[in-house]
């Protein structure tokens, strides 16, 4: 009996330390399992921090895309202004065209008109000579028919 009673104690004895063996090993478990723990709640704030992040970045993407759009749409008014403004500088440019070609058909008028002018000047010029001339020639006349009125008042009072 005394041997099947050691033998027992020493089965209990190994089971103990098997027990505690197992303690030891679930006390190891729990702190790995805490520090596993540990990482993975360090992990989930990561996790959050990088969600934090990417949230930031879509709303900083949405803001660029926003601010993008804003820039899109005054470059294309900026494009349409300068199409206007270029089609009204080819209508301003053909209108200092057209107005070019009347000031060019005004100066010829004034030359034309000048030339006329300088002709009737002439026309003139040799009219009023004619007139001096003919002026003079009734002036002559006129002193030819006096002489002539006087030499016949003087043959009328010889004859009475």
């Amino acid at each position: 009996l005394k041997g099947i009673i050691e033998s027992g104690e020493v089965e209990i004895k190994e089971m103990k330390n098997e027990i505690a063996s197992h303690v030891k090993g679930i006390a190891e478990g729990e702190k790995r399992f805490i520090a596993l723990n540990n990482q993975l709640a360090l992990q989930d704030e990561t996790i959050i921090i990088l969600r934090q992040q990417i949230h930031a970045s879509g709303n900083q993407s949405a803001a660029v895309n926003i601010d993008l759009d804003a820039k899109n749409t005054e470059l294309k008014q900026f494009r349409s202004n300068a199409v206007t403004t270029t089609k009204a500088m080819q209508v301003a440019k053909a209108e200092i065209d057209g107005v070019k070609q009347k000031l060019l058909v005004k100066d010829n008028t004034i030359r034309v008109a000048e030339e006329l002018v300088s002709l009737r000047g002439v026309q003139i010029d040799d009219h009023q000579t004619e007139i001096d001339s003919l002026v003079h020639t009734v002036d002559e006349r006129g002193k030819e028919i006096i002489s002539l009125n006087e030499q016949l008042s003087s043959q009328k009072n010889i004859n009475a």
